[in-house]
């Protein structure tokens, strides 16, 4: 399957979460694999050679993170594991894996659709640098499912728009991302250099501010 795909200049992704599956998926040649959890019947087991040819592969790890605070774990199957998948996810992300954010928003109410933003807190959480939790949700993230250089990236003609904030303590920062207020889907006014050093031509000037469209954040001064 992963072949043929690959045949039509497809990206091919698989879902597994057995080990034996998680390994047959890697050795096919799968571009994604989503959850890559190791269950044994009896518990978690990582196998340190599969995620050495994932790293020396390049192959993208959906990695099934974000869930409500204080919610129960919404899978019994993985309740029942939870600590032994939480110290595997660490290794992987500690590998250098090539690791994505995945949430199964929707499977119970600790995981309701617009988890994402709890999915990257819980990356961070497991030892990914902020750095490489940024990465995960955008360059990452479009490379993964073949959309490299249009999407996630901040550079000109990509689909790219790009925010801005005021200064943030870490902790606001945290939490503003979560309801962005007032971001304008095109930039009100013209672009400053630096952000595309690959065009001489393209210029990104500082945005204006416009209260039409780019709302204060609450207790912000002006």
């Amino acid at each position: 399957m992963a072949d043929e795909a690959h045949r039509h200049g497809l990206r091919a992704a698989a879902h597994a979460h057995a080990v034996q599956a998680v390994t047959d998926v890697v050795e096919a040649g799968f571009d994604t694999v989503e959850h890559f959890s190791f269950l044994t019947p009896e518990g978690v087991e990582l196998r340190q050679e599969v995620l050495d040819e994932v790293v020396r592969r390049g192959t993208f790890v959906s990695m099934t993170v974000g869930m409500l605070p204080g919610m129960p774990v919404p899978v019994p199957a993985i309740a029942a594991r939870f600590a032994a998948i939480i110290e595997v996810m660490s290794k992987i992300i500690a590998s250098g894996a090539r690791v994505v954010p995945g949430t199964d928003a929707g499977v119970g109410p600790g995981k309701p659709h617009g988890i994402y933003p709890h999915a990257l807190t819980h990356l961070a959480e497991l030892g990914m640098p902020a750095r490489g939790v940024l990465r995960a949700a955008t360059s990452e993230a479009a490379e993964a499912v073949g959309r490299a250089g249009s999407k996630g990236v901040l550079r000109p003609r990509a689909d790219a728009d790009l925010p801005g904030a005021r200064q943030l303590t870490p902790r606001r920062h945290r939490r503003r991302h979560r309801r962005p207020r007032g971001v304008p889907s095109r930039p009100p006014g013209p672009l400053t250099p630096a952000l595309a050093p690959d065009s001489a031509r393209y210029e990104l000037r500082t945005l204006r501010k416009d209260r039409s469209t780019c709302a204060r954040p609450a207790g912000q001064p002006s």
